[in-house]
């Protein structure tokens, strides 16, 4: 037997102990036969794992989400000089046009403090339903 370490050839073995002093291939045809075995114990649950990934999917866009309307909340909410101008969201990558914050939230919607604090606390409700459904399922 041959313990991991140098090997007195001028190479290094891997650090588990081997039977002998030629390790097997990488990849070999029992690898794959391997992995087929793994997936029918996972095929299964399948349908709860695919949830799950989407669900975390949710809560990685709730996350951008929420960091997107951080910024609108210190430019137009919190800013204490009074300015009128509109507040730039994001812009689509292709067209490069501008999506801004009053095309989201129309002047009649009421006052635009209170549903901006309402689309937050939706956002993150959104995300902590998702996150605690992600983990359980």
């Amino acid at each position: 037997m041959v313990f991991a370490g140098f090997t007195g050839a001028g190479a290094w073995t891997s650090p588990r102990l081997l039977q002998s002093s030629t390790a097997k291939p990488l990849c070999h045809y029992g690898a794959v036969r391997d992995l087929a075995r793994l997936f029918a114990y996972v095929r299964p649950h399948g349908a709860r794992i695919a949830v799950s990934v989407l669900l975390m999917a949710i809560v990685g866009a709730c996350y951008g989400a929420f960091a997107l309307l951080l910024q609108p909340l210190l430019d137009r909410f919190l800013n204490p000089l009074p300015g009128g101008e509109a507040v730039e969201l994001l812009k689509i990558p292709i067209t490069g046009q501008p999506i801004m914050l009053d095309d989201v939230l129309p002047a009649s919607a009421g006052n635009p403090f209170t549903v901006f604090c309402g689309v937050l606390l939706a956002v993150s409700v959104v995300k902590g339903l998702c996150d605690y459904s992600a983990s359980c399922s």
